[in-house]
């Protein structure tokens, strides 16, 4: 529409513009967003001849710039795979795990539809990653579990095709002891509870008091070892936003993976079909065979802008294309 096409030459104006000069020659560009613009798809931003950015940089983005000089952890991966697709939501006998308080938000309400189409991931993706068939696992269905995925040592790539969600953070309210100071509201949760990744069983989570729910929030995302891994896939909806905070990126899915060890992410910014997705993962899986992840999904975003403007007349809508971006310093290669 053409509002949207303002709104992206509006941003490009604003935020890009004044970079090109210092950026002349460059075609790789490493982003370390603050505050809103953690939430800005610079790939779609279209420049003065009315190109989305995605035509001519390859872009990368970090939570900050000590991720460019942190050294390599050397630790060895223990599988080349670990791919969960279409939980069971529904599922209600799925093990509750020991017993105990569970670490997900108390005001989470979550009911999640099925996700078929993520079965094309699990049957199409593995034969396109490096390695034997016995270093690749792919769980589905009632077997894809939260605890599937905290038992997870560092697999290389680490690919979760399934619902992601984000809590809005408590509101602030004014308290008279304070002299009408906004201060957080009584037992004010850790942003870290309130976005996670919903697995087998995630529909029946009120049910269960142990941890393991179906829900795998940020907050357990730190507590998993990742420091082998060299790519974790988020195919889900949302799983790159979370608390803005200043100064401090985003609280959320990206920062618990970051914490965990993952060296990259990737992530989406909004809901995405579940059936472009796995057509744009099986493109980005092939090209990661000869590219650095962020190259690879560069070029699946290409070739999805292709396909649309054949579909659509010309046009090819960033909603369609755009969701997904990659986060971490190797991202764009060594």
């Amino acid at each position: 529409p053409q509002k949207s096409r303002q709104a992206l030459q509006t941003l490009y104006q604003t935020v890009w513009a004044p970079l090109t000069a210092a950026l002349k020659g460059a075609d790789k560009v490493v982003l370390s967003p603050d505050g809103q613009l953690n939430l800005v798809p610079f790939a779609t931003l279209l420049d003065e001849q009315g190109r989305p950015l995605v035509e001519k940089y390859r872009l990368a983005y970090v939570t900050s710039g000590r991720e460019l000089v942190t050294a390599d952890s050397g630790i060895k991966p223990d599988s080349d795979l670990l791919l969960v697709a279409n939980p069971a939501f529904a599922k209600k006998d799925v093990a509750t795990g020991s017993p105990g308080a569970s670490r997900r938000s108390r005001n989470f309400r979550g009911s999640f539809d099925p996700l078929p189409g993520t079965e094309l991931e699990a049957k199409t993706i593995p034969p396109l990653v490096a390695g034997k068939k016995d270093r690749k696992r792919v769980v589905v269905g009632a077997t894809a579990t939260e605890s599937a995925v905290k038992a997870a040592r560092s697999p290389r790539i680490l690919h979760l095709a399934t619902h992601g969600f984000f809590l809005e953070d408590e509101e602030i309210v004014l308290d008279d002891k304070q002299r009408g100071q906004k201060v957080a509201a009584p037992k004010h949760e850790n942003p870290l509870v309130r976005s996670g990744l919903a697995f087998a069983g995630a529909n029946h989570a009120a049910e269960s008091a142990g941890d393991d729910d179906g829900i795998l929030t940020a907050l357990e995302i730190t507590g998993m070892d990742l420091y082998g891994t060299d790519l974790v896939v988020l195919s889900a909806c949302e799983t790159g936003v979370g608390e803005v905070k200043n100064g401090e990126g985003v609280y959320g899915l990206r920062r618990a993976f970051a914490l965990a060890g993952a060296k990259n992410l990737m992530m989406s910014l909004w809901p995405v079909s579940d059936e472009v997705t796995a057509s744009q993962m099986q493109a980005f899986y092939k090209n990661m065979q000869t590219m650095p992840p962020a190259e690879a999904l560069r070029q699946a975003q290409l070739a999805t802008i292709k396909e649309l403007k054949a579909k659509f007349g010309g046009q090819a809508p960033p909603v369609l294309w755009a969701p997904f971006f990659l986060q971490g310093a190797q991202a764009l290669g060594q």
